[in-house]
Formats: structure tokens, C-alpha cells, sequence
């Protein structure tokens, strides 16, 4: 078999080991905004609006389309949805394992080398552990496939850069890179409308606007006109702040409050993929200590100090190690949307599914640098083939290691009662993972343990919980006449 055979035979293998380790989740669980979106897609009837979610401003019809076509094959099975997010999740694996060969043969690395850390950092973007709580939280398709089509997007702009300075054809290719997929991207997930800024990071730091003039123009006019459009958006969301005010509105905190807090959240995204301990890939985290100031806890700082580091080794490594400046940039892009100014809920572990690749690629070539070091260190030839099989090797222990914690993240989704307890037990504060649990012990028969549970919290809302729980224990109401708007008793998650 050809070198490329077995390329496609291992991959194809890491492919299958994803799907079987993801398997006991599939029958899955409802949880936040699963119900209300996907609810009318998982029962009888007719749709009213079968390509429009009202979860974004742009509708997200790409994905909507796909749990529509899931409809139509698979009729109110959420097993097949949660099926067809795993192949999707495998696909924007196979997209993040092109990107970082072509990343790394950009850089000027041999192709046995950008073949090896390619296949590697996808095989690892296929396993995390903190990916099951985007691919198994079934809505989350949208950042799925948003994902996917920014990853494509991306490595088709790598192609086509690349096949121009060699003279070849690239018309096709810079059309799915600048046009199709960001384009796809975007109606995905609003996320999609970072392509272009994840694309110009590549230019700017792979091509730096070289090549043939035709090619040159049209970059310059296509990122000129991108640039002339997004400083547009921006001062008129300066000028007009109705938008950002109405929406801090129903939160507990401010802007100010939330820039702080999001610089302590993005150093856990930080430390996530590398270190997935049980209470960092929770999916509860609605416990996190907001920051009121830069002392305010004294960890706001620290978490500031270590992003202001993280820029400036960005800026610093520019020129001699490229590969670390863009996967550092490309974690900081990936965030801007929903970890800067939005009002959105501080923290959710789905939101560093994209960024996660530049963590990858920056530690890939990090380590890399390192590497002949370790091997004279260890009295190998670096060129031998005992030094060339240990460093194709290596990952594998630690691969194995996130395979099995992923395992049993996956599991966790389809036993709502141990999903919740582990919630419980690693984030003992948190409002969503308390009242969850108290809801399933009501629906398996239990209610003086959820009742206790509830009332032992503290938590105002999960107090009114409780006071339900009791009145329809004691037949003072009845279930079918509490309005859901009001007391969702039914809910998988309380918002407190």
C-alpha cells in the first residue's frame, strides 16, 4: 500500500475509534436550549418555519435545513440527530487535519513532518474530552458546522495561495475559500463571520500579500472591503448601544463585568484541552465567581497578566516560529464573538470547540521545536528511524488517555441521573446542574430528595422549585395547570 493508503487507512481508523467512543451517548438528553429549538423537529406535526431559528439575527438556516433532513429520514429520533453531529464532528476533523498539514508545509517543514503533526492535532481535535459537551448538546450543531465550514474555508485559502504562486489554476479555490464556505459558515452560526479574519491571519502570516499582481489586487480590494464593512458595524454599534443595553438588561452583570469575567474564563479555555479535569469540561458553569474588578478576585489580574503574555510571544514569534503566532491568533479570533461584548451567559464549554485547533497547532509546534533537543538529550539520531518512530509515536499514550475520558463524558449523556450527580459533584453550586438533578429525581419518583435537595441549595430559584415540587406532592396543583412560561417544572434546566 502507497504512503497515502495508509494516510487514509489510519485515519479512517482514528474516524472509526471517535464514532465507537461517542456511541453510548447518542440516545442523548434535552438540555437548555435544546427543547425550544428542537423541540418541534422531534414531534408530530407540522413545522411552521422549518429553515429559521429564532436562536440567531441570521436565522442559521444551514443548520436548521440539517435537523429538517434528519426529520424527514430519521423522524423524531434524537439518537439519529446526535448521530448525524458525530459526523459532522468527524468531518470538521478531517477539515482540521488538512488545515494543519497545510499549515505546517507552509511554514516550510517537510511534508513527513506536516503530515505527522496534521494528523495528530486533527486526531486530537477528534478526541477531547471537552468536545463532547458541543458534538452531545444536540443545538450545538450550529457550531458544528460552522466549525467545519471556517475550517474548510481556511485550507481552501492555503490551496489556492499556494497553487497560485506555482502558476496553477485557483479560481475554483478561492471561490469556496472567500465566498462558499464563509458564506455557509455564517448561516450556520453567527461565528461563521470570523473566516475571513481567521483567513487574513494566514495571509498575513504565510503569504504577507506576495505573489502575482493579479492575485495581489484582489486580496487587497476582497480584505479591504471586509476591513471598510466591519469598521462600519462597529462604530455603529458605538453610536447606537441599544442593542448591547437591552440586552444586559436581564443579565446580572454589566459590560464591564463581563470583559473582567471573560479574561478568567478564557484562561480556562486555555488550560482545557490540556489538562480536561472533571470540573473544567463540565457543562455546568454557571457557578463562576464574577469579576467586579481587577483585585476583584485577585485571579482577574492574573488572567489578565497571562493574555497580555500570550499576545505579545504572538507578536514576539511573528517571524522565527509562525505556526505558534497564528494558532495563538486563531484562539483569540475564535472568541470574539461570544467572549467580549455580547450579552451572552459568561461561560460555555462549546465556544472553545473552534478555538481549541490554534491551541493544537501552537503546542504542535512548540513541541516540535523541542524535539531534537529531547532526542540528543536521549542519545538518538533525530534522522534515525527509531528517533522518526518515537516522535510519530509519542502522542499515542496521552490519545489513548483523552479516548477513554471521553468515553465516559459520553456516557454520561445518555443517564440523565449520572449526568446531573457528576454536574452536582463538580460544580456543587452551580444552579442548572442542582436543579436538573432535583428534576430528575422528581420524574423517577423521588420527590422528597429532590424537594431536599432543592431547599438545601439556598438558591432562590431552586427554593421556588421546590415550593412547587411540594404543592404538587400535596395535590394543591396540578402539573397541567402550571403555564411552562412561568414554572418550567418539566424543564431539563431551571434558570435561576
Amino acid at each position: 500500500m502507497s504512503r497515502q493508503g495508509w494516510l487514509i487507512a489510519f485515519w479512517g481508523g482514528v474516524c472509526a475509534l471517535t464514532a465507537a467512543v461517542y456511541w453510548p451517548g447518542l440516545p442523548g438528553l434535552l438540555i437548555f436550549d435544546d427543547a425550544p429549538v428542537l423541540g418541534p423537529y422531534l414531534r408530530a406535526g407540522a413545522l411552521r418555519h422549518p429553515f429559521w431559528s429564532s436562536a440567531g439575527p441570521l436565522g442559521r438556516p444551514v443548520s436548521m435545513a440539517s435537523f429538517w433532513l434528519d426529520r424527514q429520514i430519521w423522524p423524531h429520533s434524537l439518537f439519529a440527530f446526535n448521530l448525524t453531529n458525530v459526523f459532522f464532528h468527524l468531518a470538521a476533523g478531517t477539515f482540521a487535519f488538512l488545515l494543519a498539514r497545510a499549515l505546517f508545509r507552509q511554514a516550510g517543514n517537510r511534508e513527513s513532518v506536516s503530515r505527522s503533526m496534521g494528523f495528530w492535532i486533527g486526531a486530537f481535535f477528534l478526541i477531547e474530552p471537552m468536545q463532547v459537551a458541543t458534538v452531545l448538546y444536540t443545538v450545538q450543531r450550529m457550531a458544528l458546522l460552522a466549525a467545519l465550514f471556517m475550517f474548510a474555508g481556511v485550507w481552501c485559502y492555503l490551496e489556492a495561495r499556494s497553487r497560485s504562486q506555482k502558476g496553477k489554476p485557483a479560481a475554483v479555490w478561492f471561490f469556496l475559500a472567500l465566498f462558499l464556505c464563509p458564506f455557509m459558515a455564517l448561516f450556520s452560526k453567527e461565528n461563521g463571520a470570523l473566516t475571513p479574519v481567521l483567513t487574513l491571519a494566514a495571509e498575513l502570516l504565510f503569504f504577507r500579500f506576495r505573489g502575482p499582481d493579479r492575485i495581489r489586487r484582489m486580496i487587497l480590494v476582497y480584505f479591504g472591503a471586509l476591513t471598510a464593512l466591519a469598521l462600519g458595524l462597529i462604530n455603529l454599534a458605538i453610536f447606537d448601544r441599544s442593542f448591547i443595553r437591552s440586552g444586559y438588561g436581564g443579565r446580572g452583570f454589566t459590560l464591564g463585568v463581563r470583559l473582567l469575567t471573560e479574561s478568567r474564563v478564557l484562561v480556562r479555555y486555555l488550560f482545557m484541552p490540556f489538562l480536561p479535569t472533571a470540573s473544567r469540561i463540565s457543562f455546568f458553569h454557571d457557578d463562576l465567581t464574577l469579576s467586579h474588578g481587577l483585585m476583584h478576585p485577585p485571579s482577574t489580574t492574573i488572567a489578565c497578566l497571562i493574555l497580555a503574555a500570550l499576545a505579545v510571544l504572538a507578536l514576539a514569534l511573528w517571524k522565527k516560529r509562525p505556526l505558534i503566532s497564528f494558532g495563538i491568533g486563531w484562539f483569540f479570533i475564535g472568541q470574539l464573538l461570544e467572549s467580549t461584548f455580547i450579552p451572552l451567559e459568561i461561560m460555555f464549554v462549546h465556544r472553545n470547540y473552534l478555538p481549541v485547533f490554534g491551541l493544537l497547532v501552537a503546542a504542535a509546534d512548540g513541541l516540535w521545536a523541542m524535539v531534537p533537543r529531547l532526542l540528543s538529550w536521549l542519545r538518538i539520531q533525530p534522522a534515525g528511524s527509531v528517533g522518526t518512530q518515537l516522535v510519530r509515536l509519542a502522542p499515542l499514550p496521552v490519545w489513548s488517555l483523552f479516548a477513554i475520558l471521553t468515553f465516559h463524558q459520553a456516557s454520561l449523556w445518555s443517564h440523565p441521573l449520572r449526568f446531573y450527580r457528576e454536574g452536582v459533584q463538580t460544580h456543587p453550586h452551580s444552579a442548572t446542574a442542582i436543579s436538573g438533578l432535583a428534576q430528575v429525581e422528581f420524574d423517577r419518583g423521588d420527590p422528597h430528595a429532590a424537594i431536599a435537595l432543592l431547599r438545601q441549595s439556598g438558591i432562590t430559584g431552586a427554593i421556588l422549585q421546590a415550593d412547587v415540587y411540594r404543592c404538587l406532592l400535596h395535590g394543591r396543583i396540578r402539573a397541567a395547570e402550571l403555564r411552562p412560561t412561568l414554572i418550567p417544572v418539566r424543564a431539563r434546566h431551571f434558570s435561576a
